[in-house]
């Protein structure tokens, strides 16, 4: 037999004893069975397991890159067969069925916008015989979550909801009835209601933005509408500078483009708040204006940005949450990976990874977001410019909303980092999961990037905007 198959019988035959001398050593004893196993194991024999177990790990690679090796437990030969990502597979849904093509004089953006993450794509037209370049992807947690969180806060914004699905007789018991700790389930619920009936859905955005009930906060309902224009706008921003960065380091000719975007996912409705529950144009405005001030160098006006000729919605809103499906069960749209695809810029001035200052679109490593606060210095005696470029866009739209008072905001848009960034960093979840995973294999261990510009976004949404939309509000 090849060794390669006897090596990988003898992983998955490790892991099988591994696995159940963990279940075993907590005291699991298996159910309907005549025998039973002892609720403990002697701790040699369960070091040695764990030995031969991270043995085998090293010298067995099942995911390499983008190529997987399946293991068979029919003892057929074991196949290699190509892994493709969420990005990936609704950038092949946008090329094959989704209406998107990429020539030379056109990029096109895509956002697939979950519950709890957003991730984008940047397809680029490819010099070969491709359809197109997968230039880059990225992943972030920015997403819908954020609109139920608010909701969680606010009675207000529960009532609303009770006093929209009676009012407009859904059947729905729940939501007539509720409840702040089930907000998330509650929202899918209601959008999945909602999203395919456009007078319902917009019927929605309305009652937030001027609720039925004039006892309601309307500063608290309206702020849905201004949780999802931050996001949207956010991420379209992010885009900007990461198609500029495709420029500058000479991936992209420097020369005029038509700029596609769609979004997809449930969450992409994220990008229909604005246009529906205010006003079409001005949303239009505000989207392309993001891209525009995301696509500018320091020192540009959005009248000096001149690569886009002009900035289009190519969404398709009749197949929203099944576009990933789609994706990977439609032949692959000769959709070819580029070189970088992966890598992410800072997307900041003022950063500094060894007392060495960095420019905006230089790419980050695992190495500085291990190192975020240390090595890797953030502006603290300045103003975090490309982010303040983005909020003074963002507030010129909320401004007259009436939900909070623009001025009070202003100063934690400069304070904030110092105070919070840092420590908001090495809360979330991939930080600390990387950082153990280091600590267990020393130097490999940490592989988790993130743009530092998009993490004070994220940062900011959460520990400023949103306690300024809900104050002294706690989860009920």
């Amino acid at each position: 037999m090849d060794q390669h198959v006897k090596n990988k019988k003898a992983f998955l035959k490790m892991l099988w004893l591994y696995l159940n001398a963990e279940l075993f050593s907590s005291g699991y004893k298996p159910t309907g069975l005549s025998w039973s196993y002892p609720t403990s194991m002697p701790m040699d024999v369960r070091k040695s397991l764990e030995g031969i177990y991270r043995e085998m790990l090293k010298k067995i690679q099942p995911i390499n890159g983008n190529i997987t090796e399946m293991a068979n437990i029919n003892d057929d030969e074991n196949e290699r067969t190509h892994v493709m990502s969420e990005s990936k597979a609704v950038a092949n849904y946008a090329l094959a069925g989704g209406g998107v093509s990429v020539s030379t004089d056109s990029i096109m953006i895509g956002f697939d916008i979950g519950g709890m993450t957003s991730d984008m794509f940047i397809l680029i037209n490819d010099p070969g015989d491709a359809r197109a370049t997968l230039a880059r992807q990225t992943s972030a947690k920015l997403a819908a979550n954020r609109l139920s969180k608010a909701v969680s806060m606010s009675k207000d914004l529960q009532k609303c909801i009770s006093h929209f699905s009676d009012s407009n007789s859904l059947g729905i018991k729940s939501l007539s009835n509720f409840k702040s700790d089930a907000s998330m389930f509650l929202l899918n619920i209601l959008f999945d209601i909602i999203e395919n009936d456009p007078s319902l859905e917009k019927a929605f955005y309305d009652q937030c933005w001027n609720p039925d009930n004039d006892q309601l906060n309307r500063s608290e309902t309206r702020g849905m509408l201004a949780i999802a224009s931050y996001i949207s706008g956010l991420l379209l921003f992010h885009a900007g500078q990461k198609v500029r960065s495709l420029i500058e380091n000479k991936e992209l000719k420097l020369k005029t483009y038509n700029i596609k975007y769609g979004h997809y996912g449930k969450g992409g409705k994220l990008f229909n708040w604005l246009p529906s529950g205010l006003n079409q144009l001005e949303a239009e405005k505000y989207y392309e204006d993001c891209f525009k001030l995301g696509a500018s160098m320091p020192g540009e006006s959005l009248e000096d940005v001149q690569f886009i000729k002009s900035f289009s919605d190519f969404s398709i809103n009749n197949e929203s949450k099944q576009e990933v499906a789609l994706g990977l069960t439609t032949p692959l749209s000769r959709l070819v990976n580029g070189k970088n695809m992966q890598s992410e810029i800072i997307g900041e001035v003022g950063y500094k990874f060894n007392g060495k200052e960095m420019k905006w679109n230089d790419v980050i490593t695992p190495d500085m977001i291990f190192e975020f606060g240390e090595k890797l210095e953030f502006p603290t005696d300045t103003e975090l410019a490309r982010f303040r470029l983005f909020m003074d866009r963002y507030l010129t739209v909320v401004q007259d909303w009436d939900i909070f008072k623009v001025g009070s905001i202003n100063k934690d848009i400069d304070l904030f980092a110092e105070r919070k960034l840092e420590n908001y960093v090495k809360k979330d979840e991939d930080w600390i999961a990387n950082s153990h995973q280091r600590f267990e294999t020393d130097e490999d261990g940490f592989k988790h990037t993130a743009s530092p510009f998009l993490y004070q976004g994220m940062c900011f949404l959460d520990e400023v905007l949103i306690t300024k939309l809900y104050p002294n509000k706690e989860k009920k």
